[in-house]
């Protein structure tokens, strides 16, 4: 088998890792790209929790200018009916 595209360094081929070497490197990067997933997995539950929060908010908004509007609405008719 040839594999054409593959370079080594001197070094390398004089001195290889050790494969104990190798399994820790990989571990490591395991480790790192499992806290990244971690941090950006926090990241988008705020963003959810935020978002959740905001649509409350605006829906309570809503309720309470409805509110206010049948309030001014009643408050208009109760003036038009006594005025007649």
């Amino acid at each position: 088998m040839q594999f054409s595209e593959l370079v080594l360094s001197v070094d390398t081929v004089l001195w290889p890792p050790l494969v104990e070497h190798l399994i820790r490197e990989e571990q490591e990067h395991l480790r790192q790209v499992e806290h990244q997933r971690n941090e950006e997995r926090q990241r988008a539950d705020r963003a959810q929790e935020q978002a959740e929060r905001e649509k409350e908010r605006a829906q309570q908004e809503k309720e309470r200018a409805e509110r206010a509007a049948w309030r001014s609405h009643a408050r208009s008719a109760t003036g038009r009916a006594v005025g007649c």
